[in-house]
């Protein structure tokens, strides 16, 4: 089993109530040391978790998310309520709890997806140009003791530095953010590696 295993697990307690523990490995440490929040996508990986523990279908294929509270590496439950089961499609509202309130609140539509060529799921555009690996900026190189710890240490985040000036107190006045992350070795079961680009979206 791999670390994003352990982190993303979930334990059935029945009535739609899942035992989750969001796992420090995964968290935001600060240049002091200091454990701050759970990464939202290891979040939102327990709860679909959850949800397809359950669900008539084997794929997450939509999922809107809202974070109300700044999650922390203790024990959570996941309840899961189910607004529709059809042939196609079904639908779930998630909340993962912790404390008694509400961390974060989906609503996750599940289907099957496609094989590739089929019509299935497939990219909408072509991946960013970006410099070589090495010359990207990584954020492991701002966080000096703590570079590999919690989340840093699972994930090899790098921007593009035509979009990441902000990181050196020089924002480049655009909002967009050009880069690439790979899991660690150990993290996933198969280690992967994507190019991302990230702008607002204009009305």
């Amino acid at each position: 089993m791999t670390a994003f295993d352990e982190a993303t697990a979930v334990t059935p307690e029945g009535n739609g109530c899942y035992a989750a523990r969001l796992d420090e490995r995964f968290a935001i440490v600060s240049g002091d040391g200091s454990v701050g929040a759970v990464n939202g996508g290891v979040l939102m990986a327990i709860v679909l978790r959850a949800v397809l523990d359950g669900s008539p279908h084997p794929d997450p294929v939509a999922t809107s998310a809202h974070f109300l509270r700044v999650p922390r590496p203790e024990p959570a439950q996941v309840h899961v309520s189910w607004l529709k089961h059809g042939r196609t499609a079904a639908t779930a509202r998630a909340t993962l709890v912790q404390g008694g309130a509400g961390v974060l609140e989906t609503t996750v539509t599940t289907g099957r997806l496609g094989e590739p060529g089929d019509g299935g799921l497939s990219w909408t555009g072509a991946p960013p140009v970006l410099p070589p690996v090495e010359e990207c900026t990584g954020f492991a190189d701002f966080a000096g003791a703590t570079r590999r710890a919690g989340y840093a240490g699972q994930v090899d985040l790098r921007l593009d530095p035509a979009t990441s000036g902000w990181l050196r107190g020089q924002p480049h006045g655009v909002p967009e953010m050009r880069g690439t992350s790979s899991s660690a070795r150990n993290a996933c079961r198969t280690p992967t590696c994507s190019h991302w680009r990230w702008t607002p979206c204009r009305r």
